[in-house]
């Protein structure tokens, strides 16, 4: 499966932007601070930046309520729901002493993805003939039980939810780029060998490991593809086609 890309989506200091004339700034008593868990799927793994306008209430205690999003960039991509999440997370200064009064109030909320990491050369041992046949039974008994990388991509991607014309297009891409059941065949074959190279074992854990998380990590190290190439082109199509935000 694609390998997942690393990502810091970044809160700058929001930036009230009035909806009338008379409108002031909001202070903010708790800045609210995006996570790498707000970024929209999608947006993350092609390392597409974004930002949304969330216009809210700010109840009497500062308690950001009633939030909607009023447009994001680009469109359609979950940046609009990402921004109300992370905007509810703030508190701004009550509208009065007395905590009786309430307003509403619009901020910019950019999100900006790291770059696409390098995927390491492999630098760990070679795997005995026991492993590579492990690794390959391992892969024929899994991979051949799940749908392709393409549909599963799709799917994690939620592209039924785009308009057509985005879904098309990127389901055309995924078809044309993600690897192919042999590719993806071979590839966790090779993985899982240099995994129980790594961990000393002829053979994959019946049942899963208490360290999991290591294994997978080694599992990502191990492929032997650099899966990145393809999510770089996609997102080069994507910005060339529909349009991308710079910063």
């Amino acid at each position: 499966m694609f390998a997942t890309v690393a990502l810091a989506a970044l809160l700058s200091d929001p930036v009230a932007v009035p909806v009338e004339p008379e409108q002031t700034p909001v202070e903010w008593v708790i800045r609210p601070q995006a996570t790498p868990e707000d970024y929209p799927v999608m947006a993350g793994q092609l390392a597409l930046n974004g930002y949304a306008f969330v216009e809210c209430e700010a109840d009497p205690q500062g308690v950001p309520v009633n939030c909607l999003s009023l447009t994001s960039s680009p469109a359609h991509l979950g940046f609009d729901t990402a921004a109300i999440n992370v905007v509810q997370r703030g508190r701004v200064l009550p509208a009065s002493i007395d905590y009786t009064d309430t307003r509403r109030f619009t901020v910019r909320v950019p999100f900006k993805s790291l770059p696409f990491e390098t995927h390491p050369e492999w630098e760990g041992p070679d795997p005995t003939e026991a492993q590579l046949n492990a690794g390959r039974q391992f892969a024929r008994n899994t991979v051949m039980r799940r749908p392709s990388i393409a549909v599963r991509m799709r799917q994690v991607w939620q592209l039924d939810r785009l308009p057509a014309e985005q879904r098309d297009a990127l389901t055309a891409w995924l078809n044309e780029l993600a690897p192919s059941r042999e590719k993806e065949v071979a590839d966790t074959a090779i993985a899982v060998a240099r995994v129980l190279a790594v961990r000393g074992v002829d053979s994959w854990p019946n049942s899963q490991p208490e360290n999991h998380a290591e294994w997978r990590r080694d599992m990502a190290l191990a492929r032997p593809d650099d899966s990145s190439i393809a999510m770089k082109e996609i997102a080069r199509r994507y910005c060339a086609t529909f349009a991308c935000v710079s910063d």
